[in-house]
């Protein structure tokens, strides 16, 4: 059975550059995974998960910094 988690690759993303990052998740859990590892199966892709408090805190701080 394959990964039927939705992953969708960040807007700001680079362009052709591999600085690209793709997030998936909910209110409760925030996953963040590299695209540079697409190659890999989806069992060896790190994926870092944030607590949905966590992520609004994260992207908070990233919002009042632009």
């Amino acid at each position: 059975m394959g990964d039927r988690t939705n992953w969708r690759k960040a807007s700001h993303s680079g362009f052709g550059e591999g600085n690209c990052i793709e997030v998936a998740g909910n209110l409760r859990r925030i996953m963040v995974r590299d695209t540079k590892q697409a190659r890999m199966g989806e069992a060896e892709r790190t994926v870092i998960t944030f607590s949905g408090d966590a992520w609004r805190e994260f992207a908070e701080s990233l919002r009042s910094t632009l």
